[in-house]
C-alpha cells in the first residue's frame, strides 16, 4: 500500500556471466488492470570462471557476504592481501575448523584438482578434508571443503586456499584468503592414557599435558583400533598434584560407516585427579555399518577457551 512515506524496493542481482540484460519490473495497482511497468539495463561482469562459486555455511544465493568466491574471483572479504591490507574475513580463535562449499551457479560442470592451502605462519598448521579435498567435479550440487587448524602458538595467520580448475584446455587457479586467530593453550599435567599405561612411555598416552601425542594427532593419526575391537577405554588423570574439571566430552566420526558414542564415568564430565588416585574412564563404543576406515575425534572441554582433543 502506497503511503506518503517512501517505501524502498530493493533488487538483488546474481550474475553468473558477463553481459547486459534488460530487467522489467511490474507493480500491480488495485485501480489499474495493467499496473505500472518500468525497465532498466543491468550490466554483469563475471570472473574468469563464470558460475564457479565457493560459499560459506550460511550461504544465501545472491547475498555476496555469503560467498568466498563468486564467478571464480574472491569477494571483497576474501581478497588476497595487497601490501599491508589483509582480508577482512576472520576465523576466530575458538574455531578449529571451517567449511566452504564448491558449486556452480550455472548448468555447467568443471573438473578440479585437489585444492591447496597454505599458512603464512608456522604456529598455525592446516590440513584439508571433506569430499572436495581430493579434487573431482564441481556442479550445481555443492562439495564440502573443510579447513582444519592446529594452533601451536598464539597469533594471527593468513590462510590462502587455491582451487585448480580445468577450464577448456587449461588450468585456472581460483584463490581466496582469510585470517585465522590462534591462541595456544595447554593444560600442564592433564593426561589421557591407554589401558596399558606406563608413566615413562609416551606411546601409552593419547594426550600428554593437554596436547595429543603424535600417534593420536588430529591431522595425521597413526593409532588404529582394529576391526574386531568394538570398544576403547581411555583414562583421564593428572600427573601433577592439581585437579582439572572437564565438561562432557564429544566424539565425531569422519565417515557415516562408523557410528561411535561415549560411555563410562568420564562421558558426562567430571574431575581429573592426580595419579595417586583412581583415574576416570572414558569408553568409546563403535558400531560399524560398512567395511572401511573412519577417523574418530574425541574432544574434552577443559574450560571456556581450552580443550584437549585427539
Amino acid at each position: 500500500e502506497a503511503t506518503s512515506t517512501p517505501q524502498p524496493l530493493v533488487f538483488k542481482f546474481d550474475c553468473s556471466g558477463s553481459g547486459t540484460t534488460k530487467v522489467t519490473v511490474t507493480i500491480p495497482l488495485p485501480d489499474r488492470s495493467e499496473g505500472i511497468t518500468f525497465a532498466f539495463l543491468k550490466e554483469c561482469k563475471a570472473g574468469e570462471i563464470p558460475g564457479f562459486d565457493v560459499t560459506l555455511s550460511a550461504f544465501e544465493p545472491g547475498v555476496r557476504g555469503t560467498y568466498a568466491i563468486k564467478n571464480g574471483e574472491p569477494t571483497s572479504a576474501y581478497r588476497l592481501p595487497k601490501g599491508s591490507e589483509l582480508p577482512l574475513a576472520v576465523v576466530r580463535e575458538a574455531q578449529f575448523k571451517t567449511s566452504f562449499y564448491l558449486q556452480m551457479s550455472t548448468f555447467n560442470s568443471l573438473e578440479f584438482e585437489a585444492p591447496v592451502a597454505s599458512s603464512s605462519d608456522s604456529f598455525c598448521l592446516i590440513s584439508l578434508s571433506g569430499d572436495a579435498a581430493s579434487g573431482g567435479w564441481v556442479d550445481d550440487i555443492s562439495s564440502q571443503l573443510i579447513v582444519n587448524f592446529n594452533c601451536i602458538d598464539s597469533g594471527t595467520a593468513l590462510i590462502t586456499v587455491t582451487v585448480p580448475l580445468q577450464v577448456q584446455d587449461r588450468m585456472v587457479n581460483s584463490t581466496f584468503a582469510f585470517r585465522k586467530e590462534c591462541r595456544w593453550t595447554s593444560t600442564p599435567g592433564f593426561d589421557v592414557t591407554l589401558g596399558a599405561w606406563i608413566k615413562s612411555e609416551r606411546g601409552t598416552y593419547a594426550v600428554r599435558n593437554g596436547a595429543a601425542t603424535s600417534a593420536f594427532s588430529l591431522w595425521d593419526p597413526k593409532a588404529v583400533v582394529r576391526s574386531m575391537q568394538y570398544t576403547s577405554i581411555f583414562y583421564l588423570q593428572m600427573s601433577t598434584t592439581d585437579e582439572q574439571d572437564f565438561d562432557w566430552p564429544t566424539v565425531e566420526s569422519s565417515e557415516s560407516l562408523c557410528k561411535v558414542r561415549l560411555a563410562g564415568p568420564a562421558s558426562k564430565g567430571g574431575t581429573a585427579r592426580p595419579t595417586s588416585e583412581k583415574p576416570i574412564a572414558l569408553v568409546a563404543k563403535y558400531d560399524c555399518m560398512k567395511t572401511g576406515t573412519a577417523v574418530i575425534t574425541i574432544t574434552i572441554p577443559l574450560g571456556p577457551w581450552n580443550e584437549a582433543a585427539f
